[in-house]
């Protein structure tokens, strides 16, 4: 092959440097293209070449090494922020300790009263009655202990309304009702006006429901339990300044006497107990019930003021003594 030919196969190769490299057959030339190439290769800046390198794996070294301080920090704040967490949540149930605070009220022996619950309930009591109470009212329950009577007009919510007697409670589902539950009466008794309410013994799981006038009697000793459906106008007539006798015994009269003007009341001739009155007094002053009673029955009422010992400065109660004509 002649060298004419031979020029005639030479091919061109570019790349970023445009370095050509020649196919060649001749030793003389092979040798100085390679010597050329050599120069080239020579030429190249490795050293920035590393630099740039180095650039790169030190900044991949910075970011892990930041995200390494970040994630440090973070966890730093994070103890701070479960500290005041706890904190808040710890001084927050104190405070709500002692912000709740419970409600007694007294209504004494003679005295008739009403008062508006912390959820707009309405109360009225009667003489001889206390209530207590918490303020303000849990999200979870409306609770109110008593110990007397006392007529209820609840509010509706979706909270349950417990009243509390100590031997039963009642459990409101928004209603009118009335609850005589002295603890020192035998019984507890259960008028309901309007609505549902559901009656439960402490000694007892079950709960009774009541619907409208139904009237149910505890008994505390036997744990007896009645109900029966009639007329409850005489169980809430109090509320309205009505005392009402329905063929109430005597000795139960009595009861309702002291309780309603604040007096002693002593039966003489155990005889008398077994009268039973049926009447009806509204608003009227003791002297008058008693004058009424004497006219209607068999029996004669003495009446002793208020007395004021001059020694001990003692106040006692006024007496009334009933004996048979």
């Amino acid at each position: 092959m002649n060298d004419k030919n031979a020029s005639s196969r030479k091919i061109k190769i570019q790349n970023e440097d445009q370095l050509h490299a020649k196919i060649i057959t001749d030793p003389g030339e092979q040798k100085l293209e390679a010597a050329f190439l050599i120069q080239k290769i020579d030429s190249v800046d490795t050293e920035r070449g590393f630099k740039n390198v180095s650039r790169r794996i030190e900044k991949k070294a910075r970011f892990i090494h930041n995200i390494n301080i970040i994630s440090r920090v973070a966890a730093i704040l994070l103890i701070p922020v479960l500290f005041l967490s706890v904190w808040y949540n710890v001084i927050n149930k104190q405070n709500n300790q002692i912000e709740t605070t419970y409600h007694t009220v007294n209504c004494p022996v003679g005295i008739k009263t009403q008062l508006s619950l912390p959820d707009g309930s309405l109360v009225w009591l009667n003489s001889g009655t206390t209530v207590k109470y918490q303020l303000p009212f849990t999200n979870k329950t409306r609770k109110i202990e008593m110990d007397g009577e006392a007529f209820f007009e609840i509010k509706k919510d979706r909270i349950p309304f417990i009243v509390n007697t100590g031997n039963a409670k009642v459990k409101v589902y928004g209603t009118e009702f009335n609850v005589k539950a002295y603890s020192s009466d035998n019984q507890i008794e259960v008028a309901l006006k309007e609505g549902s309410i559901g009656f439960t013994a402490t000694n007892n799981m079950d709960e009774k429901r009541l619907s409208p006038n139904d009237f149910l009697t505890f008994n505390k000793t036997t744990n007896a339990v009645e109900t029966i459906n009639q007329n409850i106008n005489k169980y809430i007539a109090w509320r309205n300044n009505q005392l009402v006798f329905d063929e109430t015994p005597l000795s139960e009269m009595a009861l309702m006497l002291e309780r309603w003007y604040g007096i002693q009341v002593e039966i003489k001739d155990d005889d008398l107990l077994r009268y039973k009155f049926t009447t009806t007094f509204e608003n009227e002053p003791l002297l008058q019930v008693i004058e009424l009673l004497e006219l209607s029955s068999p029996i004669k009422i003495k009446y002793i003021p208020t007395k004021i010992d001059d020694q001990s400065n003692v106040i006692s109660k006024a007496k009334i003594v009933i004996n048979k004509k």
